[in-house]
């Protein structure tokens, strides 16, 4: 199915606001329950046993609780493939089809209203088509992203940015680093810093006089801002 609103407000970020890594989240309602959508805009993932793998990206899909008290009852991850027309998935939802119809109040008889899972993707992606400024809803801190989407790297508690470190001497980058940066800021950024010998640091815990620094949107931004630099 293709995504047009999706495509749509991630080539605009892209285009408007420079962002080479978009992740983006906003909310829809589908009958009595709420939803938010967050996607990563990182065609890195592969299914290796695919006869003929293609990289896709991650669109995380949970439900909103109403109270502090109730449980989560559904999640799903979808997987986002662009094509000629833009980015397109499937509406198949595998072992979380069943427990949507229940977080919807869609018995098995089949009595109620009409529901697919391709009309539910349809009001996931209108949703993101009608958002008037998709740029602000762009998630610029790690630690706000889900863990869900962040993906294997190393020291993946550490979480918040607290700027890059330019190395001097025999010192540089190691590949954990470099793999890290790619995973969380994009690959232009990180080649960025791999071509200029600097790490980006990270920790889980702020001490006195530190603050969490937004994602770089673009190499440009990290380039010519002043907050990202740390002593070497």
């Amino acid at each position: 199915m293709e995504l047009i609103g999706l495509t749509r407000i991630v080539d605009e970020v892209e285009r408007v606001d420079h962002i080479d890594m978009p992740c983006l989240a906003w909310d829809f309602t589908d009958g009595p329950a709420a939803f938010q959508a967050t996607y990563l805009d990182r065609m890195d993932q592969i299914d290796e046993d695919d006869e003929n793998p293609t990289p896709y990206a991650q669109l995380l899909v949970a439900q909103i609780l109403r109270n502090a008290s109730e449980e989560r009852l559904w999640s799903h991850i979808y997987k986002i493939r662009r094509g000629r027309n833009g980015l397109w998935t499937s509406g198949w939802l595998g072992d979380d089809y069943w427990t949507l119809r229940q977080v919807l109040g869609i018995g098995e008889s089949g009595r109620g209203p009409q529901w697919s899972p391709s009309k539910f993707l349809s009001r996931l992606d209108a949703a993101a088509g009608a958002l008037p400024h998709p740029g602000r809803h762009h998630i610029r801190y790690m630690s706000g992203i889900p863990y869900r989407l962040r993906g294997k790297v190393d020291e993946a508690r550490k979480t918040i940015l607290i700027g890059f470190r330019h190395h001097s001497g025999r010192r540089h980058q190691s590949s954990e680093n470099y793999a890290k940066t790619r995973k969380w800021m994009g690959r232009r950024i990180a080649d960025y810093c791999r071509s200029t010998n600097q790490s980006s640091c990270w920790t889980d815990h702020l001490d006195p006089g530190q603050r969490e620094l937004p994602i770089p949107r673009n190499v440009m931004e990290l380039q010519n801002s002043h907050q990202y630099n740390l002593p070497a």
